[in-house]
């Protein structure tokens, strides 16, 4: 998900996750920033990601 090169994400995956959620490119970019901060390798393990999950769907 992005461009590996610049670590931004992709014009073109920017635009599907538009089309189809109801976040603007300003949220979904800094959800983005905030990922690649948090797991700078991309990955995130089972407990981190049921963490997060937690605090948007308690």
């Amino acid at each position: 998900m992005g461009n590996a090169r610049s670590g931004a994400l992709s014009k073109e995956v920017l635009e599907e996750l538009k089309a189809s959620t109801r976040y603007t490119e300003e949220e979904l970019c800094r959800w983005y920033e905030s990922f690649q901060r948090q797991c700078p390798d991309g990955r995130i393990s089972r407990a981190e990601f049921e963490k997060i999950y937690g605090t948007f769907f308690p």
